[in-house]
């Protein structure tokens, strides 16, 4: 066999433990290039280096006199595997191998493992193998892919029976260098070259060898002389980066980068301001993994304060360089102070961005020495407390600092801005949140924003870093126009010169405490009793006693002030600022409001679908003789928490009017001169409908539940009357108003219900049940058995079946026709004295007749008549009136026995003793139809408003009367038969030459329907009478007529 490969100067090669070692002491030589070889020499292949896989199938035997790795495999088909450790993607692979007792074949051959990103080659494996051996007795080139069914993957392949001897010992050498070139030699003959475009394998764990034996050759394979040489991965192009630095203390510098550098030298660093060269460097790093760390060794100590450190000509083992880097650390010595409050400020808060990522809150250090920021937490008003900085962070005087929500999207969105990402994050609400900054138990800033401050899509501004945290006169939307000024000053930095500015004074209920509100909050040293003037006239009280609350003061008053109207004269209070307010003064009034009772106030006109959604109102109206206090109210809708109304006092005299509003500006822009209250959050009105309710503490005053059709989009829901029901939609309907509502002023549907609730009808709707119809909805409460008689029965119950409707159940079934009613009320409290009306009974068979049928009308647009309906007149014989709600005809049925059906009459149809109903095709709608209706155009010369006439329009052009002959049936609601005539074309007079245009006439009323010679055509100019006695009809002494 061929002698060992030599090392330079002919020596065997260093065992693995030896080069191991180097790379150990000098690990960016490791890095560079690593090296692999094994001889075998110590005849154990478990140590030095360590081969594992199918370890009872090899063994270490003499080759040719030398050891060598040789397959033990058992006298059966196996495979044989073992695997080392190796890195190397990019280098050389070098290997003696014998095989013999026959040629290599499918069943008999070897893969050399060059990479493989796992020691068990029997299992699934990413990486390179190099074959010999198949039934072609070829050299191949694969890739095992393990995600593939078949994980082979065929490269490159010799011709044919490249290996065609049955015992053969050779070297084979392969090489693999950048970007994918391979090459394959067999005693240092190359037999195959590859170009893989895009590597798929730039990384591996091991090499080894795996065969494949038949039953008589599992000692027939030998290895020898592994020799690898190469390096990990991709040829390193990348300048070294500089990590970050940090002090160790006053004189100790830590650096770090991201690779081993040749960092020893001072002169590579400098540290400004005032530290500059370090005075040494020593040359063995701090162990960190995957970096090299440095100590500085400082020539001058560190104060308080943020230093930058610059690098320069640092190059990493490959040659290379890092130009230039810089990276800022700071230095807080251990005798720095706790920030007091107020040093240090929540300065800028971007609360609201266009993306949430962007959220930052600065800090301004306006103190003359530096903090540790390390030492601080900050957080909204909900979470927990979050570290400023994890690390310890200078805070120079005048210096600031961005915390950051999302370091990526900050940097991106403003680049070079140095900033600090926080472990955690406060999201901060754009609907108003808390800044609270501390410093252990103390609060050095809390900034408790609103909406309403500013900061929609820009930043919130601080104005003047000396000036209140909390007053909303100090903050505002930045001007910038990157949206924010994070790290320098805010674009409205102004100092604030302006002395506090006296806004309103509010008694409480008791008139012995003044709330004294200013625009931003007082120096409490320069607020004294003496500084405040209660004035009455000529009289003047001084508080005995003050004390401020932020913005408020709050003056103690011995003894209560009485009912009146003053003055409040303030002199020489300074904000924090130390701006005087030399004098100002403010009028006030204290009065004793009167306690509410449900019903005092009224909701009295809600703008719930205005053109514009800010321009919702509600108005409330005081119909008492009471005088109240708005504070005490408190406003929701059907979802909405309540919602106080004003915090300020406020006089609501009896008949007044209080207008509440969602956006004062708009409102007023629509409704000049009109006071209003603006209430938040307000409770948004929904058009489909809502509840509109007022409270007094936990009291309901008021409440409306309006429906959407209750009014009518674009204008205001106005109340009717005041005194009458605030649930009942009869008491509420859509403004007439010029200028689509009426706030502040009486509601254009206004007018006081002083009527009592009328029946409109009574009608019978089963044997013993009656239901009477009124005129409005009524009190539940006035209606009980006693306020009916029926000819002097009374109902055993009465129900209240809608709001203005009743239905009466008698014990017995009804006969009379005569009902009283007595002491009934509407929800207004007018009461009805008494009133009779005669009551609409079902009719029997027999009672009503059809006495008419124009069954074949004229209809001729161009004759110039109108055209006539088709229509059917009933006529009541009986002596009472009766009810023909819900009638309908049917006509013959079919060979499968159906019958059409078509309903005449849905609502409230009455037909008066001895009256006529007649049922006429109508197409369309007709408000008033005994004037103007397809039957009212025919038969103009009739006059359908008398009494006895009822007129049914049925919403067809079509009763769907035949021409030639049809059955009408005439029904009840419940199916009972009231009357049927099987008419047909030819009872109508013989003589006639023409009968369209001209109605059948019933002769007899107590003749036999259905007999032909009680009908014939009418007689009428106008082809019918519709309404009117029949012109053929007999006199009712006379017996009916008879044919034959």
């Amino acid at each position: 066999m061929p002698r060992p490969v030599s090392a330079p100067g002919g020596r065997r090669p260093r065992p693995l433990r030896l080069l191991l070692l180097l790379a150990a002491l000098w690990p960016a030589a490791a890095a560079a290039q690593t090296v692999v070889t094994d001889t075998f020499d110590d005849g154990d292949f478990t140590q030095d280096p360590a081969w594992t896989g199918t370890a009872d199938g090899w063994t270490v035997e003499p080759l040719g006199g030398s050891p060598a790795l040789r397959a033990n495999g058992p006298d059966r088909a196996d495979t044989l595997a073992l695997a080392t450790a190796s890195t190397v993607t990019y280098g050389t692979w070098q290997v003696t191998l014998r095989y013999e007792d026959g040629a290599l074949s499918n069943f008999n051959l070897i893969r050399i493992y060059l990479l493989a990103d796992a020691a068990d080659l029997t299992g699934p494996v990413n990486g390179y193998f190099v074959q010999l051996g198949t039934n072609s007795r070829d050299v191949r080139l694969y890739r095992s892919d393990a995600a593939r069914a078949d994980p082979r993957v065929l490269l490159a392949r010799t011709d044919a029976d490249l290996l065609p001897d049955e015992a053969r010992t050779l070297r084979l050498t392969i090489t693999r260098t950048e970007p994918g070139t391979w090459s394959i030699s067999l005693d240092d003959l190359e037999v195959l070259t590859h170009e893989e475009p895009t590597p798929a394998v730039t990384a591996g764990r091991a090499f080894g060898f795996w065969i494949k034996h038949s039953a008589t050759r599992g000692r027939s394979y030998w290895f020898d002389d592994v020799q690898i040489e190469g390096r990990s991965g991709p040829a390193d192009t990348t300048p070294p980066v500089l990590l970050g630095a940090e002090a160790l203390g006053a004189e100790e510098v830590r650096v770090r980068f991201d690779e081993p550098v040749d960092g020893c030298d001072p002169a590579h660093y400098d540290i400004a301001p005032g530290i500059g060269r370090p005075a040494a460097v020593p040359c063995i790093p701090e162990p960190d993994i995957g970096q090299s760390v440095f100590t500085l060794i400082l020539a001058s100590p560190l104060t308080t304060g943020t230093y930058t450190l610059t690098v320069r000509d640092v190059a990493d083992r490959a040659g290379n360089v890092l130009a230039e880097a810089q990276t800022t650390f700071s230095y807080v010595d251990e005798a720095v102070g706790t920030p007091a409050p107020g040093d240090i400020v929540v300065n800028e808060i971007f609360y609201d961005p266009p993306d949430s990522d962007l959220e930052f809150i600065e800090l301004y250090n306006r103190a003359d020495e530096a903090f540790d920021l390390g030492r601080l937490t900050f957080s909204d008003d909900r979470g927990q407390a979050v570290p400023v900085a994890e690390t310890v962070t200078a805070l120079p005087p005048d210096g600031y600092v961005v915390l950051v929500r999302n370091a990526d999207a900050f940097a991106e969105a403003f680049p070079g801005v140095a900033y600090l990402a926080p472990p955690a994050w406060p999201v901060l609400n754009d609907g108003g949140d808390a800044v609270v900054l501390r410093a252990g138990a103390t609060v050095v800033d809390s900034v408790a924003y609103r909406p309403g401050w500013g900061g929609e899509g820009v930043s919130l501004e601080r104005r003047d870093p000396g000036g209140p945290s909390n007053a909303a006169a100090n903050w505002g939307s930045s001007t910038d126009p990157a949206g924010a000024t994070p790290g320098r000053r805010n674009t409205l930095f102004a100092i604030d010169t302006t002395p506090p500015a006296l806004l309103g004074v509010t008694p409480n209920a008791t008139a012995d405490t003044l709330r004294v509100r200013f625009s931003e909050p007082l120096d409490p040293a320069s607020v004294t009793p003496d500084d405040f003037r209660i004035l009455d006239g000529a009289t003047s009280v001084t508080p005995a006693a003050v004390a401020t609350q932020d913005t408020l003061v709050l003056l103690t008053v011995a003894p209560p002030l009485p009912t009146g109207s003053y003055t409040l004269d303030v002199t020489d209070v300074a904000d924090l600022r130390g701006n005087v307010l030399t004098r100002a003064s403010r009028p006030f009034d204290v009065f004793r409001p009167d306690p509410p009772e449900p019903g005092d106030l009224v909701v009295n006109e809600i703008f719930y679908a205005p053109p514009d959604a800010d321009l919702e109102f509600v108005e409330l109206y005081n119909r008492s003789e009471k005088t109240f206090d708005l504070r005490g109210f408190r406003l929701a809708d059907a979802r909405l928490e309540p919602v106080p109304i004003t915090g300020a006092v406020t006089r609501v005299n009896p008949g007044d009017y209080v207008v509440l509003v969602r956006n004062a500006a708009v409102f007023a822009e629509a409704f000049p001169g009109v006071a209003a209250h603006s209430v938040a959050p307000w409770p948004a009105l929904n058009d489909g409908g809502d509840a509109v309710v007022l409270y007094y503490g936990e009291m309901t005053i008021d409440a409306v539940a309006y429906a959407a059709d209750w009014g009518q989009p674009g204008v205001s829901l106005e109340r009717r009357d005041p005194d009458g029901p605030s649930d009942a939609s009869v008491n509420f309907g859509p403004s007439t108003a010029e200028g689509g509502a009426t706030p502040g002023a009486r509601n254009s549907l206004f007018g006081r219900d002083l009527s009592p609730p009328h029946p409109r009808y009574a009608e019978q709707t089963a044997p013993a049940y009656l239901r009477v119809a009124f005129d409005e909805p009524l009190d539940p409460a006035t209606l009980v058995p006693e306020a009916f008689s029926l000819d002097g029965r009374p109902p055993a119950a009465v129900l209240l079946s809608a709001p203005a409707e009743v239905d009466l159940r008698f014990d017995a079934p009804i006969g009379e026709t005569r009902l009283t009613i007595a002491g009934v009320r509407d929800l207004f409290g007018n009461t009805l004295a008494e009133t009779t009306l005669n009551v609409a009974r079902l009719p029997e068979p027999g009672t009503v007749r059809i006495n008419e049928i124009l069954f074949d009308p004229l209809a001729d647009a161009y004759d110039g008549r109108p055209d006539q309906p088709e229509y059917v007149e009933v006529l009541n014989t009986a002596p009472y009136p009766v009810s023909l709600r819900h009638a309908f005809r049917t006509r013959r049925a079919d060979e499968s026995g159906d019958a059409d059906t078509l309903r005449w009459a849905d609502g409230f149809v009455q037909v008066a003793p001895g009256g006529y109903a007649v049922f006429f095709a109508q197409p369309t709608p007709t408000a008033d139809p005994a004037v103007a209706s397809t039957l009212a155009d025919a038969f103009a010369g009739i006059d359908f408003r008398r009494p006895e006439v009822t007129l049914v329009p049925v919403g067809r052009s079509s009763l769907n009367l035949r021409n030639d002959a049809d059955l009408i049936r005439l029904h009840r609601a419940d199916g009972t038969v009231l009357d049927a005539v099987p008419y047909e074309a030819a009872w109508h007079h013989p003589g006639l030459a023409a009968t369209r245009g001209l109605a059948l006439e019933r002769i007899a009323a107590d003749g036999p329907s259905d007999d032909a010679a009680n009908w014939s055509s009418s007689t009428a100019p106008s082809g019918g009478t519709p309404g009117l006695p029949n012109t053929l009809r007999l006199d009712p002494a006379a017996p009916p007529p008879r044919r034959g």
